[in-house]
């Protein structure tokens, strides 16, 4: 990710990022598997493998929140789309503009 881009970047789909945690997650717990369960080894694995999914959500989260900013600073209306996901979020979009 270039950090001097104003640009926000697309967003990846959550399907996409949770079949990438699982794939990279089945690998550390076969990893993990080759060590008794309460051995620092094992412990360690399991820790990194919670490392990987909360850098991964916190990366989709800024980018998510790089977007709307975007939106929100460039003088642009959101998005029907933008409105919708945060709908989902439970924030309402017109309660934005309040602010």
């Amino acid at each position: 990710m270039d950090k001097n881009s104003t640009e926000p970047q697309s967003i990846p789909s959550l399907a996409s990022i949770e079949a990438d945690m699982f794939r990279v997650c089945s690998i550390l717990e076969s990893v993990a598997s080759q060590f008794p369960p309460e051995s620092e080894e094992s412990m360690a694995i399991s820790d990194a493998a919670l490392a990987y999914q909360t850098v991964q959500m916190n990366k989709r989260l800024k980018l998510s929140y790089d977007k709307l900013k975007s939106a929100l600073t460039s003088g642009g209306d959101l998005t029907d789309e933008m409105k919708d996901k945060l709908r989902s979020y439970g924030i309402d979009p017109d309660e934005l503009d309040e602010e």
